[in-house]
């Protein structure tokens, strides 16, 4: 099923299909992906290799992407759109930056680096999503059912 829809559709990334925006049409999917942005706003990243997982975009710490919490930091990112892995070198969080950082800026930089202490990858495994409203982080047919019941609401 799930090469069946990457044919027709295509991939945007490892985790997902692009959106269908055809006007036309009643098949399942169409429908099913009218709930994507529900889905993901339930859903957070296992970091394992950090290959998949948009280090800056991402929900992979603290439940919120990093450009969500340290606007002023992103903005001065030199790569946006880069994994969780290539920011980091010999085990040490580096992500670059445009430029220096002013005098004004450093309380934020290092509560940003101060927050990315605590996270770690698993080298050996790759990176995998966590369902964020069931217990073990895997999602079922249940918690679609339970979404769909309180969007209905």
């Amino acid at each position: 099923m799930k090469e069946a829809v990457n044919a027709k559709y295509g991939r945007q990334d490892k985790w997902s299909t692009k959106q269908n925006k055809d006007p036309y049409g009643v098949g399942p999917w169409k429908y099913i992906n009218q709930l994507r942005e529900e889905f993901f706003q339930e859903v957070s990243f296992r970091i394992g290799d950090g290959n998949s997982v948009k280090f800056w975009k991402d929900k992979w710490l603290n439940n919120q992407p990093l450009n969500a919490s340290h606007p002023a930091i992103y903005r001065i990112a030199s790569d946006t759109d880069s994994s969780v892995a290539q920011n980091r070198e010999g085990g040490i969080w580096a992500p670059p930056f445009r430029r220096n950082f002013q005098d004004w800026e450093l309380n934020e930089l290092f509560d940003f680096f101060r927050i990315l202490e605590g996270a770690s990858m698993t080298p050996h495994l790759p990176d995998s999503l966590k369902w964020g409203n069931s217990e073990k982080g895997i999602y079922t047919l249940k918690d679609t059912i339970s979404c769909a019941l309180q969007m209905a609401r």
